[in-house]
């Protein structure tokens, strides 16, 4: 695997270095200070398989991606790294085209895991962070105010949510990783059935991407999403 981290943060470049080292002895980490050298990184090589960025490096002066900066969530499967996951910054993040968020410090194997999931194109949310909003109805109030104060199973979830019964089975699917092949045979459905099932879902929810929709389903207070069951 080769992979580009983005930033001035010596600890996550070292704590990557040693995961990816653990793992692939051809394994390569590339560094570079700043998004608009990430941007002439990726221009020429084609071979990067994944970048991670600092979050700091996500900011300008004003605190937000400038164009340069959201550029680079764009080129290549990308997660940004914080010592503090927020909702706010999170789904934000998404919606510039993140892949997801790697909150650090973090073991070698959560690393490797979270490497592996984007630059196969699906989303990354570490577990923790879902937890922490399904726990804090603080945390978790969001659109019309209904939070996980208010959660439940089933009915209660589908209302919770503002989605169809099928919607929901969807959902449920997603959060696993399962492909919209999958989703068809599992279901029984055709994929052009999926896919319109897929679109409704994700306006109902306001999301734009599979990782939008589960972490706003989370943020709400959707607990069976989460629980450990076979499918």
């Amino acid at each position: 695997m080769r992979v580009l981290f983005v930033g001035e943060n010596q600890q996550i470049a070292d704590a990557m270095r040693e995961a990816l080292a653990a793992r692939e002895a051809s394994a390569e980490l590339h560094v570079v200070p700043s998004c608009p050298a990430a941007v002439a990184w990726l221009a020429s090589s084609e071979s990067t398989q994944c970048v991670v960025i600092e979050d700091e490096a996500l900011r300008d002066e004003h605190g937000a991606p400038s164009a340069t900066q959201a550029r680079v969530l764009r080129l290549a499967p990308t997660l940004v790294a914080t010592a503090e996951p927020h909702f706010d910054d999170i789904l934000h993040w998404l919606r510039l085209g993140a892949g997801g968020c790697l909150a650090y410090p973090a073991e070698s194997h959560v690393i490797l895991g979270a490497l592996y999931i984007v630059s196969s194109g699906e989303y990354y949310i570490p577990r923790d962070v879902v937890s922490h909003l399904l726990s804090d109805p603080a945390a978790a109030m969001v659109g019309d105010g209904r939070g996980a104060a208010a959660n439940g199973y089933g009915s209660d979830e589908l209302a919770l949510l503002g989605i169809s019964r099928r919607q929901h089975e969807i959902l449920v699917l997603l959060s696993r990783g399962l492909s919209i092949k999958q989703i068809c045979q599992h279901l029984l459905i055709s994929e052009g059935t999926a896919k319109t099932h897929i679109s409704a879902l994700y306006r109902r929810l306001g999301a734009r991407n599979r990782g939008e929709a589960i972490y706003i389903a989370a943020q709400r207070g959707a607990r069976q999403l989460f629980e450990d069951r076979s499918i």
